[in-house]
């Protein structure tokens, strides 16, 4: 029954990842809408193409991962060339200006509308994307792999309310074992003051929960 249970935990473990993917938008993260023009461009007689740099600002108390932001028009006389912006990490309360541009086509014949444009701003949170075990007894290796961190900060691996004894392997992948005194609970990664998604473990059998 043992072994039947380790290799439940094991299919569980390696199938059901896919599912945790997310870049979720945030509510503290807004784009600046005084543009710095780069290049202004005729396309026809009445169309000319504008080229502008964008900044983005973090208005929250925590480092923004992995910003990206999609532009899009409403109006029928604004087109959107290139709208896709990456800004990199943005720290707490600070702004940070893309190093790529996004391009729009104005019909001058009629006027610009500035409403007519809004942004989709999306970063990325830490999040654990796959997890592989021999098992999940006492003293077994496990293995985390996850995406959002930050570079250079150390990552915990907090296992039923305490702090496991884990390490780095490479780049997005660290390792822990499993405690002789806890055999259940809660699991997930921490890095400063954000957390990870989290699963339950329980009895060698993996339920997932998902947190934001």
């Amino acid at each position: 029954m043992m072994i039947k249970d380790k290799r439940l935990i094991t299919f569980l473990f390696c199938t059901i990842i896919s599912l945790l993917f997310s870049l979720p938008v945030s509510a503290d993260l807004l784009i600046d809408d005084n543009y710095q023009l780069v290049s202004k461009t005729r396309a026809s007689r009445t169309e000319y193409d504008y080229t502008f740099k964008a900044t983005a600002t973090n208005t929250g108390e925590d480092v923004e991962v992995n910003v990206s932001a999609t532009l899009t028009s409403s109006s029928d006389f604004t087109t959107v060339i290139d709208g896709d912006i990456n800004f990199g990490n943005v720290a707490a309360e600070s702004s940070v200006t893309g190093d790529d541009t996004f391009t729009i086509r104005q019909n001058r014949s009629y006027p610009f509308d500035p409403s007519a444009l809004s942004w989709d701003v999306t970063s990325e949170n830490l999040r654990i994307v796959q997890i592989s075990s021999e098992g999940g007894m006492p003293g077994d290796k496990i293995s985390i792999g996850y995406s959002g961190a930050i570079d250079e900060e150390p990552i915990e691996v907090i296992f039923s309310g305490m702090i496991a004894s884990s390490s780095v392997i490479n780049l997005n992948l660290l390792q822990f074992d499993v405690p002789y005194d806890c055999k259940s609970g809660p699991l997930f990664i921490r890095q400063g003051n954000r957390a990870s998604n989290q699963f339950f473990f329980h009895n060698y059998k993996l339920f997932i929960q998902i947190s934001n």
